[in-house]
């Protein structure tokens, strides 16, 4: 006699059936067994909290009532370098270097006139969060720049990497998390002087603005006319620096790097030796409404004080940029000037001009 076989579909859907009721009744069961009765939930008690007796560290607007310098000169913001900046992230700068009279254009490296050309008749470059590299033919240029007699002021941020979204519908998400770090932009024109910026951050747990990582610099060089009399300058997450010149902001025993582990005395600005090139490692302190906090107001002044003044060496190379007005040539014996020379120089006054 054959012996009928059980459905497999059909026992596996019954135990798999009696396996839901245990679940859901079971579980039913042992939550009234802790104390807990179906349909009702006794929330634990929350305690309340005192708030008087939080007390955040809380920063402390400063507005300083800006002393423009009679100033001169023309002064090169670089843009051509993939920036990482907002429209309005220099206004504070910027009101403050036309207050003092100077001229102020940027370069984006779109036009007929190369760097080189355009800093012929500066007087000041300022490069702030680049994030592509400069290549050793704008490097050259900066550094005669400066050896003429300019002034290259230069700041970069831990905050603003390396736009990935720039020209991008889809974003990265790793690159979200992990962004491209711009440290390398800026230390390809920064260690032509001697100047290293570390890829990090600087914190503090104990004096800080609002957050552990807006510092509260007290320790400011008395001498140099930018930080001389300022008691404080709070920086918003700011790289640290390796420098061969003079510090002009440094931290604290309790002011730390994420990487640099164990170093005290962090330098968070400096100065070269020759005065000439001014770096520091945060960009939002001259942002609004960040440079009203503390020193930061005075201290954007006294940038701009410090981009005012024309020391610039003129060689025939600068011919004819550095000419402000209209020159009067004037013939004092016959057959000294050509006429084709003076052709030549009204062209150029014209392309300059322009």
């Amino acid at each position: 006699m054959n012996q009928i076989q059980p459905n497999s579909n059909k026992v596996n859907g019954l135990l798999f059936f009696l396996f839901f009721l245990f679940m859901a009744f079971g579980g039913r069961w042992a939550s009234n067994q802790n104390g807990y009765s179906m349909g009702k939930y006794t929330s634990p008690e929350i305690p309340e909290i005192d708030s008087e007796s939080i007390n955040p560290i809380l920063p402390a607007y400063n507005p300083y009532p800006d002393k423009p310098i009679n100033g001169e000169g023309r002064v090169i913001i670089d843009i051509s370098h993939d920036n990482n900046l907002q429209d309005n992230d220099l206004d504070p700068l910027l009101d403050r270097l036309n207050a003092r009279g100077i001229t102020v254009d940027f370069f984006d490296g779109h036009g007929d006139l190369s760097l080189k050309t355009e800093l012929r008749s500066a007087t000041g470059l300022i490069v702030i969060a680049p994030t592509s590299r400069y290549d050793e033919e704008e490097r050259e240029s900066i550094r005669e720049f400066v050896e003429d007699g300019g002034r290259l002021f230069m700041a970069a941020d831990p905050t603003r990497p390396v736009n990935q979204y720039a020209d991008e519908i889809e974003v990265d998400l790793y690159e979200a998390f992990f962004p491209t770090s711009a440290v390398p932009a800026i230390n390809s024109l920064a260690n032509e002087f001697d100047i290293i910026y570390v890829d990090d951050y600087l914190y503090n747990l104990n004096d800080y603005a609002g957050n552990y990582r807006n510092v509260n610099f007290h320790n400011l060089d008395d001498k140099h006319q930018l930080t001389n009399g300022l008691e404080n300058i709070i920086l918003f997450a700011a790289h640290s620096f390796h420098s061969d010149g003079m510090s002009l902001i440094w931290g604290d025993d309790d002011t730390v790097s994420s990487v640099r582990t164990g170093e005290t005395e962090l330098i968070a600005a400096t100065i070269s030796d020759d005065k000439q090139v001014f770096a520091i490692g945060d960009v939002t302190f001259m942002t609004t409404p960040y440079h009203t906090i503390g020193d930061n107001d005075e201290f954007l002044s006294r940038i701009a004080d410090w981009l005012a003044v024309d020391e610039r060496e003129r060689t025939l190379e600068d011919f004819p940029y550095h000419y402000k007005h209209d020159v009067d040539i004037v013939q004092i014996n016959q057959g000294l000037i050509d006429v084709r020379m003076m052709r030549m120089m009204r062209m150029m006054r014209m392309k300059n001009l322009k």
